[in-house]
């Protein structure tokens, strides 16, 4: 008989570890109850040939076609991981119950207002693995965006939702999760989709690059085995950097580890940047999308719209430059870089780069002052006329 654990201690008291010792060393080995784990099978060499003999005299679009077909296109193709990264309170996660909803119905992804404008999907079934939301929050969440998207449509609410197989392993422990996704992955078909939400829960510091590597490599096997597109969401710090690759914490191995790259940015006007970087698609770099919520559905917002509201932006900003130097001084006044720096609350040199950003745009002119005198800076008439209608100046 196997000394029980408060048998060791007694032992321990009693007879010495020396005792306790000698028992471990001729102890034999313990099996746990009922059937043990089988090791992975180890695969022949020949599975891992890539032959490319059957591609010679195929046309282009037959080479094309080689590729895996897409889950949703431009962003994902089946047996890949798109990794969706941004900063807290960015609504990715409502992001990714979106594009669940999109294929759930077979509807594009990021549709403008008129439904156009949005990537394609291929209709699937959407397998969620939520990590830290528990349930009741995700049937909220989940009856709140389905309620309002398909408002005119109890039929399409239950076909949405029966398409949809979501469990919360909110409260359990990394050693937990991993095996639950074996479990999951039995019904997991080709071409569905799967969300994991959200990295973090599996990999604590995204800089650790063992563990890490380990956990993306398991996610990477479900893809890849499932044939599924998995979507993958994750937590990134701010940057400044214009390649979404490099806004996520532990970039190297989360670069090699996903095919696409979807960094997140919040903009004025509760406007998000999708900063895309993908790998088996070319074309899209960044795409522009606002939260509808009327409908909970994430809309596209068109390039155009997003330059104009940018330049009236700016616009604006310049004005109030104009109108906190000039709305207590004569429109004739011509100031300096020290007097203008004082009002805007920045440095001179600041001011300088200030006023040249100003006389490019045509509301400022430079006027000669004697050597060794401050540059003095005046308002052309379009500037004039700004000030004037920002301050009611007109009769």
């Amino acid at each position: 008989m196997k000394p029980a654990k408060q048998d060791c201690r007694s032992i321990l008291q009693t007879q010495g570890p020396e005792v306790l010792r000698a028992m471990a060393v001729d102890a034999e080995p313990f099996e746990p109850d009922g059937a043990t784990v089988p090791p992975p099978e180890r695969k022949p060499l020949s599975a891992f040939v890539v032959d490319h003999t059957s591609t010679l005299g195929m046309s282009w679009q037959e080479i094309d076609n080689l590729r895996p077909p897409f889950v949703i296109d431009q962003f994902l193709r089946r047996g890949e991981v798109l990794l969706l990264g941004a900063e807290s309170k960015s609504r990715k996660s409502w992001l990714a119950q979106d594009a669940g909803f999109s294929v759930a119905a077979g509807e594009p992804w990021l549709a403008d207002e008129d439904g156009q404008n949005g990537f394609a999907t291929a209709q699937a079934a959407v397998h969620v693995l939520d990590l830290e939301l528990n349930p009741a929050e995700m049937r909220y969440r989940f009856a709140k965006a389905r309620g309002n998207r398909f408002a005119d449509s109890p039929q399409q609410q239950a076909e949405v939702t029966a398409a949809f197989r979501c469990y919360s392993f909110d409260g359990l422990n990394v050693s937990d999760i991993l095996p639950r996704l074996a479990e999951v992955q039995s019904t997991v078909q080709p071409g569905d989709l799967a969300i994991v939400d959200c990295l973090y829960r599996l990999a604590p510091d995204g800089n650790e690059v063992a563990p890490l590597a380990a956990i993306l490599e398991t996610v990477k096997r479900f893809a890849a085995d499932t044939q599924a597109g998995v979507v993958v969401v994750d937590h990134f710090r701010k940057a400044g950097d214009d390649k979404a690759r490099n806004r996520f914490a532990g970039s190297f191995i989360k670069q090699a580890s996903a095919s696409t790259l979807v960094a997140i940015e919040t903009k004025p006007d509760d406007l998000l940047e999708l900063n895309i970087d993908a790998r088996t698609f070319f074309g899209i770099a960044k795409v522009h999308a606002r939260f509808d919520l009327e409908s909970y559905t994430f809309r596209r917002v068109p390039d155009s719209e997003v330059a104009d509201a940018k330049q009236g932006r700016e616009q604006a900003e310049a004005d109030g430059w104009l109108v906190a130097v000039w709305k207590s001084r004569v429109l004739d006044y011509a100031a300096t870089a020290a007097d203008a720096g004082s009002k805007w609350g920045i440095s001179r040199q600041g001011a300088g780069d200030r006023f040249k950003k100003l006389a490019s745009r045509g509301a400022v002119a430079r006027v000669s002052t004697p050597a060794g005198h401050a540059c003095q800076w005046i308002l052309t008439p379009e500037g004039a006329e700004i000030v004037k209608i920002s301050l009611n100046l007109h009769p």
